[in-house]
């Protein structure tokens, strides 16, 4: 008696670990999400649609602000890694989400630190509100060329720009 008991126990814990959700989609879950379309201004003139990069590049998408430190500390990392795979079909598409009183923030900000990358302009962060309901900010999506989504980074601390430049580099190898 002792032992099936036991055994229940253990069954049931078993269910109810692998029921339980982890946070953030897997890259099984994300690889099923499609990117939302969006279009929206650009810095340096004219207008970005995302629909027209799909089946052209592996993008990565950021969400950022001139007002936020690992934003700022997370985008050198990210011109270093624009710079080494844009040749291999990698964008960066860096998305202000300056509100229209500090826009005019972002461009000195941009050209102080050569940022040679698409700067796109999301002053009432409604396309950062198609990614995820919080702006917390630096928030990533990496997107494959079929424009799915393969991964979702939050936040920024040293270190965590290998975890991206291995995920682009596996997503650029697993897409030639």
């Amino acid at each position: 008696m002792k032992q099936a008991l036991r055994i229940v126990l253990m069954l049931a814990l078993f269910v109810t670990a692998v029921s339980v959700p982890v946070s953030g989609p897997t890259s099984l879950e994300a690889a099923q999400e499609m990117v939302p379309d969006f279009r929206l201004p650009m810095l340096d003139g004219g207008t970005f649609e995302m629909r027209k990069l799909i089946n052209q590049k592996t993008v990565l998408i950021n969400f950022w602000a001139t007002w936020c430190i690992p934003c700022r500390k997370e985008m050198i990392h990210l011109q270093k890694l624009y710079d080494q795979y844009k040749g291999q079909g990698f964008e960066v598409l860096a998305i202000s989400i300056d509100d229209a009183s500090r826009q005019s923030q972002v461009k000195p900000f941009v050209k102080k630190y050569n940022y040679t990358f698409p700067i796109l302009l999301d002053t009432d962060s409604l396309v950062l509100k198609k990614f995820q309901t919080q702006p917390d900010i630096p928030f990533s999506v990496l997107v494959d060329r079929r424009g799915r989504i393969v991964r979702r980074f939050q936040g920024y601390k040293p270190g965590d720009e290998e975890t991206v430049r291995r995920e682009v580099v596996r997503l650029l190898e697993s897409q030639q």
